[in-house]
């Protein structure tokens, strides 16, 4: 699978995302290093619930074409979306991004290796790079050298949409493209119920 347009990853680890690489960009952090970050920020603690999110019962995005038209439930939880609104959106996340400090960790799904699939997650606070580390499972350094994504995850929870202007009528919304295997989040905090969504997407297999 190649990667999405944005994307490139050169085999030292270098990143290009249409941002500068900079010293604002975080790559794999461990544990303790981003508890640090989260407390220096004020973000939250060890103890504290993950930050609250919006109603996303009804936030879910996915673009139709040729790849999902017959193999979605199109229902008021799936609701279809056309491929140039999802483009534009990841378009705007990306020089939302720039200039930010952001964090990038890649992590994988199932540990046995016949099923795994490859995760890069995107974030622009520490605090959701923290719950990604939670949520996946971590690559050795040397499956770092080599790492294909399957999938990628845009997550700005500051960044929302404009209901005018980005083919939905709301601002903040999880939207997924499955031909490229991008899931973008915008507006929304990470929870239990979008670690939910992304477990389903990433298992899922369509007919």
């Amino acid at each position: 699978m190649s990667a999405p347009p944005f994307f490139v990853m050169p085999k030292n680890v270098l990143f290009s995302l249409g941002l500068p690489l900079a010293e604002n960009t975080f790559y794999q952090l461990p544990h303790n290093k981003l508890m640090r970050q989260c407390t220096e920020k004020k973000e939250g603690t060890l103890n504290a619930p993950a930050m609250q999110t919006g109603d996303i019962s009804h936030n879910l995005f996915i673009v139709k074409d040729k790849t999902t038209t017959n193999t979605i439930d199109w229902n008021d939880t799936n609701q279809p979306i056309e491929e140039q609104f999802f483009d534009g959106l990841y378009r705007k996340m990306i020089e939302h991004l720039n200039g930010k400090n952001i964090w990038i960790r890649d992590s994988y799904v199932d540990a046995d290796r016949a099923d795994r699939l490859y995760i890069r997650s995107v974030s622009e606070d520490p605090e959701s790079d923290l719950f990604v580390y939670n949520m996946f499972l971590h690559p050795t350094s040397k499956e770092i050298e080599n790492f294909n994504p399957d999938w990628y995850i845009i997550h700005t929870p500051a960044f929302y949409a404009n209901s005018k202007t980005d083919g939905i009528d709301q601002d903040n919304f999880t939207m997924i493209n499955f031909t490229k295997r991008v899931i973008l989040i915008g507006g929304l905090a990470y929870d239990e119920k979008i670690k939910e969504i992304i477990f389903s997407i990433l298992r899922l297999k369509l007919k």
